[in-house]
């Protein structure tokens, strides 16, 4: 019966700490008075650059600097078998988006030891 009191106070007190280091040091914010007189601003600032990609594609200078760029290899991880690892890569291939983006990528099937020498440089 003795062990029964012990391991329900054990119990108590591990449920009662874990508790307590879940909550926070202060449910208030402190704030000063002059930090609640904030000025908004009307300025709204417009930016002229192309922002990422469109749905026309990309710019003509991002096309040739991924060209520049030359083939990228793609080892997969698993041969070819079905793995979701490469599915989103195999999905741009087959629907252009490499194309659309002026990548070359080339798609080779491989096992994830193939890439040890590749990322040790």
């Amino acid at each position: 019966m003795a062990h029964q009191r012990t391991m329900t106070i054990v119990l108590a007190v591990s449920v009662a700490l874990g508790a307590a280091g879940c909550g926070s040091k202060s449910s208030t914010p402190t704030t000063s008075a002059t930090d609640s007189t904030a000025t908004p601003t009307t300025e709204a600032t417009q930016t002229t650059e192309p922002a990422g990609v469109s749905e026309s594609g990309i710019s003509a200078e991002r096309c040739q600097a991924n060209k520049d760029a030359g083939t990228i290899t793609y080892l997969t991880g698993f041969d070819f078998a079905a793995a979701a690892s490469i599915v989103e890569v195999v999905v741009a291939q087959n629907k252009g988006y490499f194309d659309k983006m002026c990548l070359k990528v080339d798609l080779k099937p491989s096992f994830s030891t193939a890439n040890y020498p590749l990322v040790a440089g």
